[in-house]
């Protein structure tokens, strides 16, 4: 028998690697829902980051997904999703408070049933490494401020009303400030309204935080938006001037913005592409082919359309012809094409935004042009991986979402992931990340639009999420977001690098349908008219609508009718004869498909129902037919017996006066002879 000392030893080691392994070893709890989570993640103390969840449950399943985290210093800002079924994705975003522990903590993912939370369905851990904040992001001597704020009683400003704000400031800089002192600029619309717009606070030291409140008074006209304060800190360290600002964007509910009108503007995008190697790295001194699938947004034909790849950084050379020309595409229609382009072996960048100009002329022959960005990464010089440095480190975006697999609503909220790399064999730190969407509008929910990261190793990753905004009046399309990143490396040197993400964007689509029009008194047998108006209420065309009707009747003619694309603002309507099939209640119902901007076909059906009347019954031994006396003589005689016997009489008048008038004659011849 072993010593006691032994097989505890073995009891307390199996604890203990069933402490620290993931679920996904020993298998989840229970294995309804199987779970898949990203790697460890790196989270800064005092930063946010997600997870990536994909789940996969028998057909039929419905539950929820529930993230969990067991230290008090991590925040889970999603805690639980809606309500799944089958195959799901869910992102989860959390929050490392600033004075939380550096090392491995765990968060829990749970599946759980959808109508009882504590049947769990399954799990898995996720593992999250606490890295230290060491409070330093700028070279030294160099001041640098984070700015928070918080609304008194609302999550947003109110247009109308005085909103109280709180600005936090923290000195993230290698600089003290003396006589410290605090502005802000607002838009116009934002006004102070009491007390000067600076404020003084004395000594600001490294890593120190201040507060400042500003009694805000926002005009009732404005709308419903971000709106950006940029935050100034000014002063002096040794008889030197010392300065640091930061913009930061208040979410305002005002009034609400018009929709954009529809002028039925043809807009041409790529709605796919490829380029191989599932858009990965390419490698240098290699061909390969460039293909992209282009879809017209608009509700008209475009013709002529001449689409060329341009590289202005060199990176990228056409192999052959650089245009794909196009003789016309239908309102909708998706068009493929491919370009051959090559790498070049001696550039030294490594990645590219190749620009995918497209010209085409609209039906009225306006030239319409759009430009569409697309991101090519090649594998780093071989001799910069033999010396095991770069003479330029580069940070880039490698992998980025925005929370659909399609598109993004305008007028809604988003959450943007961005995975920033470090492709170089340098550690990387003092980085600043800026994002902007050239257009302003797509801009931050809450807070700046820039974030910072204390440093990044060789090859190295961070995860960032944004919670973004999407404006009621964007146009549908793609928009283009550029992601600016400043840094240094561990000698002080500074680096600048750019990179640009799309998003692209749709509008609303609503179809609003106006009860059946009553068609009155029905009966039985008899053929009746009914008529249905229906509106395109939504920000969009919808495609392909068709409109068929079905019940207790039958259709005299077509029963669906194929109205094809309706513009945004437009109304019509559909008509129908027919027959009820028996009296009573008579059940119909008026099916509308179409589909939307992304493709995806969307059914609405609109019921009604009549009542029938009975037809009236005929019962010939109850009814009562008036009876004519028999008629004799000349009043039995019909119409043309009386006519020739009237026509008898005239003609026997007529001889009786002449027979008169001829014998008055005689009778005076004769008295005048007798003379």
């Amino acid at each position: 028998m072993r010593p006691l000392k032994q097989v505890l030893a073995v009891i307390l080691l199996a604890v203990l690697l069933a402490g620290m392994t993931p679920a996904a070893v020993f298998g989840a709890k229970n294995d309804v829902v199987k779970l898949t989570v990203s790697s460890t993640l790196f989270v800064m103390q005092g930063e946010s980051s997600y997870v990536n969840v994909e789940a996969s449950a028998p057909e039929g399943t419905d539950y929820k997904l529930v993230l969990q985290a067991t230290d008090k210093n991590i925040t889970v800002d999603n805690g639980t999703s809606g309500i799944l079924s089958g195959n799901a994705k869910q992102t989860f975003s959390f929050t490392v408070n600033r004075k939380a522990e550096t090392g491995y903590k765990t968060l829990t993912l749970k599946a759980v049933d959808a109508s009882d939370s504590t049947n769990v369905l399954g799990e898995q851990s996720v593992y999250v490494d606490v890295v230290e904040n060491i409070n330093s992001f700028s070279s030294l001597g160099q001041a640098s401020i984070n700015v928070t704020y918080a609304i008194t009683g609302s999550d947003s400003l109110t247009a109308g009303q005085v909103n109280f704000v709180k600005l936090t400031l923290f000195n993230r800089g290698n600089t003290i400030i003396n006589n410290a002192k605090v502005e802000i600029t607002m838009p116009e619309g934002l006004t102070i309204q009491s007390g000067p717009a600076s404020r003084n606070i004395g000594t600001f030291g490294i890593g120190e935080t201040n507060s400042v409140d500003y009694p805000i008074l926002v005009d009732p006209d404005l709308t419903t938006g971000s709106y950006p304060i940029t935050v100034k800190v000014s002063g002096v360290r040794a008889g030197e001037a010392k300065e640091a600002s930061e913009a930061i964007y208040l979410p305002l509910v005002g009034k609400e913005k018009e929709g954009p009108k529809d002028e039925s503007v043809p807009l041409l995008i790529i709605d796919s592409f490829d380029y191989g190697n599932g858009n990965g790295i390419l490698k240098r001194d290699a061909d390969f082919n460039l293909k992209m699938t282009f879809l017209n947004t608009g509700s008209k034909d475009i013709h002529n359309v001449v689409i060329s790849v341009l590289d202005n950084a060199g990176l990228v050379v056409p192999t052959g012809s650089s245009f794909i020309k196009i003789d016309s595409i239908k309102a909708g229609e998706k068009v493929d094409g491919s370009i051959g382009l090559r790498t070049v072996k001696d550039a030294d960048i490594t990645q590219t935004s190749l620009a995918v100009d497209m010209k085409y002329l609209d039906p009225d022959n306006k030239q319409v042009d759009n430009t569409y960005p697309i991101v090519v990464i090649v594998e780093k010089k071989p001799d910069e991986s033999k010396s095991g440095g770069v003479a330029n480190p580069i940070l880039m975006v490698t992998n980025y979402s925005f929370g659909s697999d399609k598109a993004v609503m305008a007028n809604s909220q988003f959450p943007l992931s961005l995975t920033i790399t470090n492709t170089s064999a340098k550690t990387l730190r003092n980085i600043k990340v800026t994002v902007q969407d050239s257009t302003g509008s797509i801009l931050p929910a809450e807070g700046s639009n820039s974030f910072f990261i204390n440093s990044i190793g060789a090859g190295g990753s961070y995860g960032k999420l944004m919670p973004m905004a999407v404006s009621n009046d964007i146009k549908a399309g793609v928009s283009t977001i550029a992601v600016n990143m400043s840094y240094e490396d561990m000698d002080a040197h500074t680096f600048t690098s750019s990179d640009t993400i799309t998003v692209p964007v749709t509008l609303q689509d609503r179809l609003v349908i106006d009860d059946v029009l009553d068609p009155g008194y029905l009966v039985a047998g008899e053929m009746g008219y009914a008529q249905i108006k229906y509106y395109n209420m939504g920000q969009t065309t919808l495609n392909n609508l068709r409109i068929a009707v079905s019940g207790d009747f039958t259709i005299d003619g077509d029963s669906s009718q194929y109205v094809g694309n309706m513009a945004n603002g437009r109304s019509d309507y559909f008509s129908f004869n027919f027959m009820p099939n028996s009296e009573g209640d008579m059940n119909g119902k008026a099916v509308f498909t179409y589909e939307n901007a992304q493709g995806e076909e969307q059914v609405i059906e609109k019921e009604f129902t009549f009542n029938i009347q009975p037809a009236p019954e005929f019962d010939p031994n109850e009814m009562d037919f008036p009876v004519e006396e028999e008629k004799h003589g000349f009043a039995a005689l019909p119409i043309w017996g009386k006519g020739l016997v009237a026509l008898g009489v005239l003609l026997a008048v007529i001889l009786a006066i002449k027979g008169i008038k001829k014998h008055k004659k005689a009778k005076a011849e004769a008295l005048t002879l007798d003379e």
